[in-house]
């Protein structure tokens, strides 16, 4: 019989031991709005971006030193934190449109409510995930609800108060159960101590389950948090290097008589020209740009059709005239639609 009684102290102390390691990653993972508590963490401390992530793409390490230091300029401090805002911003709406469809973020926070997780704080970066309240185990309120046992050491004068208080009762226990008879043990397995105290264990071995995932899931949200955002970094860096070097490296090659990296003009449909990238514009309306370049207006943000003007880019040997994603050399597109050059 002691054994029995042995083996829940045991239990009960490892209870004690994982509780206070639980209540404290709650303390560490909240945020205070005045009176209330929050169970929360701070995302910037987990995926912020700097230069460091920039220059550990492949895309800027294959640039010359004269392009990386454009891309660092582009890329400086306040556009970087312009991604992270963008990125909150997505996470902000993905979490309020799963709270209306009942789904879950990414299969994350699944065995939360979707209305109790949204994003708080003075810059809009604090994850909350409700009050800490909701959250904590206090293992001495839990305690009473198994009177017996708690009865039974109040009695002896085992005061269960604190954490603390509970550790020196189990050492108290384990001493008295060291020196008490067998008819002593008797009376209190009569009292059902043990079986009184398998709801106790059970309630708090569930709570546990419960923080392990809690534990996994805010692991989870900022790993994909930290890999969408590098991710984005690496989308925009491209769009950068793609809309910038690539259109000097085609120029540069156009001026040497290789327009294969420039975009052209597949056919001519009745009134529609077609381009390499299938895109549709009007004949009339392209013959009409080109004639106001050639008198030398000022043809930057027109339209032809769908598509802005963009770059009107004067050179030596041609015009080129970026519209939308086409880059073109007005010299070619002429002989193209059979216009004088």
């Amino acid at each position: 019989m002691k054994n029995a009684i042995q083996k829940l102290l045991d239990k009960i102390s490892s209870i004690i031991t994982k509780v206070e390691e639980y209540n404290g990653y709650l303390n560490d993972n909240r945020y205070s709005d005045r009176s209330t508590r929050y169970l929360s963490f701070n995302v910037k401390a987990y995926g912020w971006l700097d230069t460091d992530d920039l220059e550990e793409l492949e895309e800027f390490k294959a640039l010359s030193e004269e392009n990386k230091e454009l891309v660092r300029e582009e890329f400086d401090e306040d556009r970087l934190s312009g991604i992270w805002d963008h990125k909150i911003d997505d996470d902000r709406e993905c979490f309020i449109d799963q709270a209306v469809n009942g789904e879950s973020y990414k299969g994350i926070f699944k065995h939360m409510k979707a209305e109790d997780i949204y994003f708080m704080g003075r810059s809009g970066g604090h994850l909350c995930l409700g009050e800490t309240s909701e959250w904590e185990m206090d293992l001495c309120e839990t305690s009473l609800n198994y009177y017996p046992f708690y009865n039974w050491t109040r009695d002896n004068g085992m005061i269960w108060e604190t954490p603390e208080d509970i550790n020196e009762c189990i050492k108290e226990l384990k001493d008295y159960f060291e020196v008490t008879t067998q008819k002593e043990v008797y009376q209190l397995l009569k009292a059902d101590v043990l079986k009184e105290f398998e709801p106790f264990i059970s309630d708090i071995d569930k709570n546990m389950e419960q923080f392990e995932q809690l534990e996994q899931d805010i692991k989870d949200y900022k790993e994909t948090f930290e890999a969408e955002l590098k991710e984005q970094l690496k989308y925009e860096v491209q769009q950068f290097i793609e809309d910038n070097f690539s259109y000097e490296d085609a120029i540069l090659a156009a001026e040497q008589g290789d327009y294969s990296l420039l975009d052209s003009i597949l056919k001519i449909e009745g009134d529609k020209i077609v381009t390499n990238r299938n895109a549709v514009v009007s004949l009339k309306a392209a013959i009409e740009v080109i004639k106001h370049i050639d008198e030398g207006k000022d043809v930057k943000s027109e339209k032809v059709s769908a598509y802005t003007i963009n770059v009107v880019d004067r050179r030596e040997k041609d015009t080129y005239v970026k519209i939308g994603c086409h880059l073109f050399s007005l010299s070619q597109t002429k002989l193209q639609l059979h216009l004088n050059p």
